[in-house]
């Protein structure tokens, strides 16, 4: 019983020590989040992103990088850091750029 107790006590640190590294990586993305912020304000006006709230806009963007790199993870951590740069810029531009005005005409003209 004593070894019991003594395994379960070592867990219970090991988790507690995770979960304070955990809330340590939240404290630090959310420090991240007004500069983010800021750029995707900046951004919208002057027409380079979608108009939409800038600090969603910032949240979705850190959400979707820790997505991608949840995948990276589970697939091996397999590929050079310049393809998985490359994915997150095509996905941040997919999501976020708003698309320029003549091409945006172009597709319209190709449409009719």
């Amino acid at each position: 019983l004593a070894e019991a107790e003594k395994a379960v006590t070592a867990g219970a640190e090991k988790l507690y020590g995770l979960r304070s590294e955990i809330k340590n990586l939240e404290g630090r993305i959310e420090l991240g989040v007004p500069e983010l912020e800021k750029i995707f304000r900046e951004g919208m006006q002057d027409g380079t992103f979608f108009d939409g709230d800038p600090e969603v806009a910032a949240r979705l963007m850190l959400a979707s990088q820790q997505i991608l790199l949840a995948d990276w993870v589970r697939r091996g951590a397999a590929g050079q850091p310049e393809e998985i740069l490359e994915t997150v810029i095509t996905q941040i531009e997919r999501s976020f750029v708003a698309p320029r005005k003549e091409a945006h005409d172009l597709t319209l003209a190709a449409r009719a």
